[in-house]
């Protein structure tokens, strides 16, 4: 059965909810640097620019190099399971994940299974899915993930 990922907004770009899509202005920037002829106008920084009295762009960073890992804890309060409390949270891992893959980060999620604790990339909708759908209320592992990956735990007792 697949699980639909729930629509949530994300808030924390520059303090502003909404939607976050790939190329909705949520490019993480590393630095700026002087405007090399060719350089496209929408990378201009304009408020640097005003100050610097030339044109300043922004150096984003490389999409690849963004990365997040979702720890999925699906036990309820107590460290027991309830079905209403482990969907919320399965859902709430799926809408993140799919998310965060549209805005082009490598996914990869921790999940507990059945056969214990399992720790992989998700690459598609589809991906995400089949890893909820396995998942079962027991402790997740925590790693090992790459270097320089964001972490984020969603759990069913709704601690973060």
């Amino acid at each position: 059965m697949p699980i639909e990922p729930a629509r949530l907004p994300v808030a924390g770009a520059g303090g502003v909810g909404g939607e976050w899509r790939a190329g909705s202005g949520l490019d993480v920037v590393r630095g700026v640097r002087e405007y090399v002829a060719g350089d496209p106008a929408r990378l201009v920084h304009w408020p640097v620019s005003a100050r610097h009295g030339s044109l300043v762009v922004k150096e984003l960073e490389d999409p690849a190099s963004r990365r997040l890992a979702i720890v999925v804890d699906l036990r309820g309060p107590g460290g027991g399971e309830t079905a209403e409390a482990a969907e919320a949270a399965a859902s709430h891992a799926a809408g993140l994940a799919v998310l965060a893959l549209r805005a082009g980060f490598a996914v990869t999620m921790a999940t507990a299974e059945s056969d214990g604790g399992r720790v992989a990339a998700v690459k598609t909708r589809i991906d995400v899915s089949r890893r909820l759908a396995r998942a079962v209320a027991a402790e997740p592992p925590e790693g090992p993930f790459p270097p320089s990956t964001e972490v984020v735990r969603v759990t069913a007792d709704g601690a973060q």
